[in-house]
């Protein structure tokens, strides 16, 4: 780096704001740089003030400077100065690099001094809009031309997101950079005895089972995963967990499937669980499915991983990149061959103890050192 403490700003809304999702990739992306490159000053541009734990941890360091929209106007119309005034504070506090973590970087900043890298994780409001309603993706849409023309580079999480970025946008693929994300740290640790314990208990699980984690949308194909849970026989022995938020009208599929199938005894559905609660039920399932058709990325397969969980994923799409030689591939379309190979996931253990001999090489690719050295050798490219 020609400049010993350079300026880096962030848009810092997700990291303060959202507690899961691009929230944690921002989390990971901030610290890891300021833990790994502390001779860099880092700005980070927040549309209110934060008041949470990653707030009260990151505000201690002396490099970090947290920054709030100044006017009374500003103040009144957050959304507004993320997205169009804050090009101008850029330019006031001599920020030399901007990264955009989620998609998006502030109009006009082309036009100042400041270099912007804008990272994207996926182009789902593409490949499924309708999922989408409109106006949503509309706005997505503006937001993502407005990065692919103007910024200087663009990190996508993933070799899938980046052949999207090509083939939906026409971006240059030398103007984008593969970098993958880190996971939280807690899933690199085991579960104590007593905490299995008390897991099981909090959600009365009295048999093994197979552990889903993920939104439970169309695209996740939970639909599909029941109904090939119920084909392997499974039931009899195992209970099949799902963790996530659900949308309609999806889940009502599942509950008037389930009110039908004779297994719903045997399928627990978990809405809202903590990391804590979340890291438990990894360190006790027997192993993890996940059955998504399509992904930017996919990082409840790397959480597996981590946790020495042996992992069942789509063959097709980004789930090798996240999964590589530690992953067990099916094909998550067909519910006979999904029902097979979920019988191999929670009895095979010759399979299980194969893929996690690759665990330590697969999780290599997530180190959040790496991933920090990764992103500071994309801001010396864009400084050159």
């Amino acid at each position: 780096m020609t400049e010993p403490s350079l300026k880096i700003g962030f848009d810092a809304k997700r990291a303060f704001f959202n507690a899961t999702g691009l929230g944690n990739f921002s989390r990971g992306v901030i610290t890891g740089l300021v833990e790994h490159f502390p001779v860099m000053d880092y700005y980070l541009y927040s549309p209110a003030q934060p008041k949470n734990d990653f707030y009260t941890a990151i505000s201690k360091h002396h490099n970090v400077t947290i920054c709030k929209p100044h006017s009374f106007l500003d103040k009144q119309f957050p959304s507004f100065w993320r997205s169009f005034k804050l090009s101008n504070q850029l330019i006031h506090d001599n920020i030399d690099i901007f990264h955009g973590l989620s998609a998006e970087i502030p109009a006009g900043i082309n036009d100042s001094f400041v270099k912007s890298i804008c990272t994207v994780h996926d182009l789902i409001f593409e490949r499924y809009p309708n999922q989408y309603t409109a106006i949503d993706r509309a706005i997505y849409r503006r937001k993502m031309k407005n990065a692919v023309k103007n910024a200087n580079k663009i990190i996508a999480i993933s070799e899938q997101t980046k052949a999207d970025l090509v083939d939906f946008y026409h971006c240059n693929p030398s103007k984008i950079e593969v970098i993958y994300q880190s996971i939280h740290p807690i899933f690199y640790t085991a579960v104590t005895p007593d905490a299995q314990v008390q897991v099981k208990e909090k959600y009365q699980l009295n048999k093994p089972f197979l552990l889903c984690v993920g939104t439970i949308e169309t695209r996740k194909n939970q639909l599909n995963l029941i109904k090939a849970f119920k084909q392997s026989n499974l039931a009899q022995s195992h209970d099949l967990v799902l963790v996530g938020k659900a949308k309609e009208p999806y889940f009502s599929e599942i509950k008037t499937y389930l009110n039908a199938s004779g297994i719903d005894s045997a399928v627990r559905i978990i809405h809202t669980a903590t990391l804590i609660d979340l890291h438990q039920l990894y360190g006790v399932a027997e192993g993890v499915v996940y059955p998504s058709i399509f992904e930017g990325f996919g990082i409840p397969v790397v959480e597996a991983i981590a946790m020495q969980k042996p992992v069942l994923v789509h063959h097709k799409g980004c789930f090798s990149e996240a999964a590589g030689k530690a992953g067990i591939y099916t094909d998550v379309l067909s519910s006979a061959q999904l029902a097979k190979d979920l019988v191999v996931l929670a009895t095979d253990a010759e399979v299980k103890n194969e893929v996690l001999l690759h665990r330590e090489e697969q999780l290599i690719k997530f180190n959040p050192k790496h991933i920090a050295q990764q992103t500071m050798q994309v801001y010396e490219q864009v400084l050159q």
